[in-house]
Order: C-alpha cells, then structure tokens, then sequence
C-alpha cells in the first residue's frame, strides 16, 4: 500500500499522556492511519528526524 504521505523518524507526542517515542506517522486524505513503525512507501515522505510530531485539533 502506498500512503499519500510518510512522516519517518520524528518524535511522536500522541498527546495520549504517555511519554514520547520515536517513530513514523501514515496520513492518507486528512486521515492519520498508522502510527509507529511504518512499512509502506509514501507519495511523499517526510524526514522528521530531530522534530517533534504532534497532531493538532
């Protein structure tokens, strides 16, 4: 499966209270669909590497 965009290795604050962590982040449409390790390529990818991502309401 190909996402519309790949977030790789930033700092995952989830805003669920639990500490932060590495990892990547799917989106699709306006839709985050995974979050963590992410297998799939993306249409564009995005090097997080050194920042922090965070989903804003």
């Amino acid at each position: 499966m190909k996402h519309d965009i790949v977030i790789r290795g930033g700092t995952i604050a989830d805003g669920s209270g639990g500490e932060s962590f590495t990892g990547d982040v799917s989106v699709d449409g306006d839709v985050i669909t995974a979050i963590g390790d992410v297998k799939d390529s993306g249409a564009r990818e995005i090097d997080a590497t050194g920042a922090i991502v965070a989903r804003v309401h």
